[in-house]
């Protein structure tokens, strides 16, 4: 797939389809910024739950693929955010990213017959 161009803090940055050391350490940055409770806050019906949630969403994915945004932002750490800068992640991962995205991942599971959905019910059972 064609790789996208977004802009964060006056930075540019192309972003490829990720690597699976990529998809793996997204997924980890998503657990460690939600102490394990990424999922909990996708179902709650908190407004400031989605907030959080779509932050970690966009911060998780910009971190990993697009190097140097630390440095952008001005922020030794990423809990240092403004809600501003947050915001500007979110809506950036949501206006760019998100349908991009959805696009891989589907792309990914198209020449199975087990959708995403159907992985992750099965791998459940086996816990």
């Amino acid at each position: 797939m064609n790789p996208i161009t977004v802009t964060l803090f006056n930075q540019t940055y192309t972003i490829h389809e990720p690597n699976i050391g990529q998809l793996m350490e997204v997924e980890s940055y998503r657990s460690m910024y939600t102490l394990g409770q990424y999922n909990t806050l996708r179902r709650s019906s908190l407004r400031s739950s989605a907030m959080v949630a779509d932050t970690v969403e966009a911060l998780s994915f910009f971190q990993v693929m697009c190097k140097g945004l630390s440095e952008a932002i001005k922020v030794q750490t990423y809990t240092e955010l403004s809600p501003a800068q947050a915001l500007e992640l979110s809506r950036a991962f949501k206006k760019h990213v998100a349908a991009w995205y959805k696009r891989l991942e589907d792309s990914w599971y198209e020449d199975t017959e087990v959708s995403v959905s159907e992985s992750v019910r099965e791998a459940a059972k086996n816990d």
